[in-house]
């Protein structure tokens, strides 16, 4: 997505990394190669993390997902900073900002 390779160029010189995670509703093996292909096709510039579970969600759980695309922005210590969809891009730069350290 368009919006999520912004953030990476934008931040990835700063230290702070985008990652995709891949939770189609797939074994792990179709799921990996569906990562693989979508990071080759779309030319991704950020890192995709494939659930290894055979049964994804634990991730989405865990940052309570319940749509997709959903942003969730952790800080150095892992707590949830902000949650939200990529069209509220303005509004996740605020939040990443505030946890930039300064």
């Amino acid at each position: 997505a368009p919006v999520i390779a912004g953030l990476q160029r934008r931040y990835g010189l700063k230290g702070r990394e985008v990652v995709g995670v891949v939770c189609d509703e797939a074994d792990a093996a179709a799921r990996q190669s569906l990562a693989a292909r979508h990071q080759r096709q779309g030319g991704l510039n950020y890192l995709l993390y494939v659930e290894p579970e055979d049964r994804p969600g634990a991730l989405g759980k865990r940052f309570g997902v319940t749509a997709y695309p959903t942003l969730v922005l952790l800080d150095a210590g892992g707590a949830v900073r902000w949650h939200g969809h990529p069209n509220e891009a303005a509004e996740l730069e605020q939040a990443i900002r505030g946890v930039l350290p300064k």
